[in-house]
């Protein structure tokens, strides 16, 4: 399987040698035929630079629509599997969550915890209260939570007021989508968005370096492609055609 494989890439390769051949004769002959530099690779700048822009502009703004609908359809027909374990994320400024396991295609958490932490006068943190729930249902748009055998602590000055409580429907801060996506997630956002998605993670104290990768090789292949267009016409730049030849 391997030697076939690799044969049938060679034979890929060979198999445009005779177009690239045939390529290198037209260009020595209008070359030959008095034809400039300048005016033969005009047309080839002028449609690469075109092209670099609408692929630059696909790429931020349009491109991720299309994305967002493979992604949807992957959510709802495939059996994708994201699993996050031992996740400890700050939502907000002083709200601290954690969790046990939390599997992407489902809305349940396991073994959350929750915990509100209030500046004082000296500008210390201090832990304000607390929640632990075995088990959480969520709602990947709205707020709403289904919270089961859960156990409160709010701290007082001189005791603590502890509650248990089996089922509680409540509204919470975040909702399922603020504890974790796939990583794709990023390829269906506009730059806009994906720049303020990444301030958001950061806040959270998540690795962006995914982010920053997605953001930055949306401009970086339409450039790359550009500059071997400069440097395919580079090659061709020589003072005589018969060089050209013997470089086929």
């Amino acid at each position: 399987m391997v030697c076939t494989s690799k044969f049938q890439n060679y034979h890929y390769c060979f198999s445009f040698l005779p177009i690239i051949y045939s390529c290198l004769l037209e260009i020595v002959a209008i070359l030959s035929n008095g034809v400039s530099f300048w005016r033969f690779s005009r047309p080839y700048i002028i449609a690469s630079s075109f092209l670099l822009i609408i692929s630059v502009l696909m790429n931020h703004y349009v491109a991720p629509y299309a994305n967002k609908n493979r992604l949807d359809f992957e959510n709802k027909f495939t059996k994708y599997n994201v699993n996050f374990k031992d996740v400890h994320l700050e939502i907000s400024d002083g709200t601290i969550v954690s969790y046990r396991q939390f599997i992407g295609n489902t809305t349940t958490v396991r073994r959350l915890w929750v915990e509100n932490w209030k500046e004082n006068e000296n500008g210390q943190w201090e832990l304000e209260s607390d929640m632990q729930v075995e088990r959480a249902i969520g709602d990947s748009v709205l707020y709403n939570w289904k919270l089961k055998n859960t156990f409160i602590r709010k701290i007082g000055k001189i005791n603590d007021v502890l509650s248990t409580r089996k089922l509680i429907d409540t509204v919470l801060s975040f909702n399922i989508s603020d504890l974790g996506q796939r990583s794709e997630i990023t390829y269906a956002m506009t730059t806009p968005e994906l720049i303020k998605y990444r301030t958001k993670e950061e806040n959270k104290g998540n690795s962006v370096a995914q982010i920053d990768i997605s953001k930055h090789e949306r401009t970086a292949y339409p450039f790359a492609a550009y500059i071997l267009t400069i440097i395919g016409l580079s090659l061709i730049h020589i003072s005589e055609p018969t060089r050209l030849l013997s470089i086929s």
